[in-house]
């Protein structure tokens, strides 16, 4: 691939915002780059839908650079998360349990709500599937994209498939705008790339979009990813399937790492009795 395009070099990068939910780019990866590293950015789940849908064109169902519309155009795919959520719940599918014995889903029920909502289309409506790409077609939704675990575990289970242990360096996009070249300096270290370290790097500063949304409806996505986000908390403390993290500190504020769910309210502390095998 890198040949074709003429590239040489002892380091070669590729990069796309897309290829975390393609279960065939990721297959392809395995295959054809077994010694690679797959290093995967983690936003604040509102804040990555928001840079989606103001970075998708109108005629696409998105905002083309203004969030104006972005509550109404998510209002079917949030129905559906939440409907997912619950229908999995209530069958008992649990992966976590808490000390008193009731069953909590966060994983199963995370994974179950993106397969069945990631074909969602802004603005209402859902793609059409083909050729067995159900969950990883050419369009997502907008929140569904934000569920990430089920799409980490994909992720390893495709690297397991060419008998590889899993490749993901998972890395906080938060982090790179704080502080750009300590989180850069860091992120090569775990790649074992030191050497690469050169001149300064910064990034554009931070900016935080989605308190320009209604108090409301923000108060309502949070509350959507209370459950998925202690999901991704059980998986990205599970070394199996994520061995490698860069500066998930800097999201404590939305994802802190020993979260404990329970079924009746927000996500709390301390750590989780989470079953280690793989799913």
């Amino acid at each position: 691939y890198f040949e074709t395009l003429g590239c040489t070099g002892a380091v070669l990068i590729d990069e796309s915002p897309g290829y975390l939910a393609h279960s065939v780019a990721l297959l392809r990866a395995a295959y054809s780059v077994p010694r690679a590293s797959w290093v995967v950015l983690l936003r604040e789940p509102v804040e990555r839908a928001l840079a989606h849908y103001l970075h998708l064109p109108k005629k696409l169902g998105g905002g083309q650079g203004s969030i104006k519309g972005f509550v109404e155009a998510v209002t079917d795919e949030k129905k559906c998360i939440e409907a997912a959520l619950v229908a999995r719940a209530a069958h008992g599918h649990a992966d976590i349990t808490h000390e008193s014995g009731a069953a909590l889903y966060p994983r199963l029920s995370t994974r179950y709500a993106f397969e069945h909502c990631a074909d969602q289309l802004p603005g209402g409506g859902r793609q059409l599937r083909s050729h067995g790409s159900a969950v990883y077609g050419k369009e997502h939704g907008l929140l569904s994209l934000s569920l990430y675990a089920p799409q980490l575990e994909h992720a390893a289970q495709m690297a397991a498939k060419s008998d590889l242990a899993s490749p993901l360096v998972v890395a906080s996009s938060r982090a790179f705008h704080d502080d750009a070249a300590d989180t850069v300096a860091a992120l090569l270290k775990v790649l074992g790339l030191d050497h690469a370290v050169g001149k300064s790097i910064v990034a554009p500063a931070f900016k935080e979009r989605r308190k320009d949304l209604d108090v409301d409806a923000l108060a309502a996505l949070d509350a959507l990813y209370e459950h998925p986000n202690c999901a991704l908390a059980a998986v990205l403390t599970n070394r199996t399937l994520v061995p490698r993290v860069v500066g998930l500190e800097r999201d404590a504020d939305w994802l802190p790492l020993d979260m404990k769910c329970n079924t009746d309210g927000p996500a709390v502390h301390p750590s989780p009795n989470v079953d280690r095998e793989e799913l």
